[in-house]
């Protein structure tokens, strides 16, 4: 069973074998990709923590520097929010390129010819 593709004017029959290989990498860039988000994620969680425990107990110790501790607590909450904000995009870059890498090497194979970059299917909204 084979399925067809057109790429510059030419036919270029695709074994099931070959779509599965791709289907097999690319499930393991995803389950990387995976782990990869959500250690960055625990991680940023783990250090902002810190330091928001940090400037609550600083807050609850000096009731006269309430209000700075306050303004550092907000500071630490927004950038945060912010790399968790961000984390999504910068993960889903790493994962289109890992991607991509995958599909220019099986092209490659394909058309028995140098690493020519594949056209791309997908777009990231950044």
């Amino acid at each position: 069973m084979a399925a067809n593709e057109e790429a510059e004017g030419q036919t270029t029959t695709v074994q099931v074998g070959d779509i599965v290989d791709f289907l097999l990498q690319a499930s393991l860039v995803w389950m990387k990709s995976s782990l990869h988000f959500w250690q960055r994620g625990t991680g940023v969680f783990a250090t902002h923590f810190l330091e928001i425990l940090r400037t609550l107990q600083v807050m609850n110790a000096d009731p006269t520097r309430r209000t700075e501790a306050q303004g550092i607590l907000i500071d630490i909450l927004r950038a945060y929010f912010r790399e968790m904000a961000e984390l999504p995009g910068h993960e889903s870059r790493r994962f289109l390129a890992a991607l991509e890498k995958i599909d220019g090497k099986i092209w490659a194979t394909l058309r028995g010819g140098p690493d020519i970059p594949p056209q791309r299917r997908w777009q990231v909204k950044s």
